[in-house]
């Protein structure tokens, strides 16, 4: 977990679970030489797309609203990110490797 003293915007939020094991059933391994099936991401490579360009159009909308006579030194915009599975040690590290904090 990033240290929150050196990175005081990241915030993890993790729920406590009775029990944090996934169980899964193995498939079947495939030998065959048959090709492997790619498959199609599209539909998420293009919600992904569609859900960046309504966040930056809401953040440019908050920036604009922004009252600048309170005179806040700082703002904090945020990304709710959601993990299918538990976010555990190693996938906090894969995470915070491959999109840093």
């Amino acid at each position: 977990m990033p240290n929150q003293r050196e990175h005081p915007h990241v915030y993890l939020n993790n729920e406590i679970l009775t029990n944090a094991r996934y169980s899964y059933i193995r498939r079947p391994q495939n030998n065959s030489d048959e090709p492997r099936e790619e498959k199609d991401y599209s539909y998420q490579q293009q919600r992904f797309a569609r859900f960046l360009k309504d966040f930056e159009a809401d953040q440019d909308r908050r920036h604009e609203q922004r009252d600048f006579t309170l005179e806040i030194p700082e703002h904090v915009d945020y990304i709710e990110i959601r993990f299918f599975k538990p976010f555990d040690g190693n996938l906090e590290n894969l995470f915070v490797r491959q999109y840093g904090t």
